[in-house]
């Protein structure tokens, strides 16, 4: 969403978006590397996107750290767009996605896409362009001096846990970025 509003003109980016602040809640456990990479690459999103003065007020970006039912209780009911995207085959979003439901909230959410790691690891997987355009433009430094070589090559190649995408992000690109398309043109 950055990278597409960099690209416009300030007359196209106001005519195009509404603003909209996006909100990601989470921990990382103390072992867990890929999780604390994630969380310092959404700070790290959220220090370029905020500041950026081209961007202004059309999108925000903030992290929660130790999100809980508490934090949830008070951010829930002040929610109009819910992104629940699980990790495929690993965990499910279900119970939050009840409760942002329960408050009206829109919800965007992913398939369990555990059949299709076959499909992956036979090479049969197609690689979204825009998604790899993506990987190149977070790889650019664009959001820091940070090297995110290993959350990025995380989601490349075909085999293995932690590695090839195992939790199919780049299978859930094309239709998570058609369905953002869909919001703003609701909105």
């Amino acid at each position: 969403r950055y990278k597409k509003m960099k690209e416009m003109t300030p007359e196209e980016r106001v005519s195009k978006y509404i603003p909209r602040v996006c909100i990601f809640g989470g921990k990382a456990f103390a072992t867990y590397v890929q999780a604390k990479r994630i969380v310092k690459f959404i700070t790290d999103v959220g220090a370029t996107v905020n500041h950026d003065p081209d961007i202004g007020d059309l999108l925000k970006v903030v992290f929660v750290p130790d999100y809980n039912v508490s934090v949830a209780e008070v951010l829930i009911p002040g929610s109009e767009l819910s992104q629940h995207i699980s990790t495929a085959g690993m965990e499910a979003s279900g119970t939050s996605n009840m409760k942002f439901a329960m408050k009206g909230c829109v919800l965007i959410g992913t398939l369990d896409g555990a059949g299709c790691r076959k499909e992956r690891a036979e090479g049969k997987f197609v690689l979204d362009p825009w998604f790899e355009e993506v990987k190149k433009y977070v790889r650019s430094g664009v959001f820091g001096p940070y090297n995110y070589d290993e959350l990025m090559g995380s989601l490349e190649g075909n085999e293995g846990f932690g590695r090839a995408d195992y939790f199919l992000v780049g299978k859930d690109f094309p239709s998570y970025i058609e369905c953002q398309d869909k919001v703003d043109e609701a909105y």
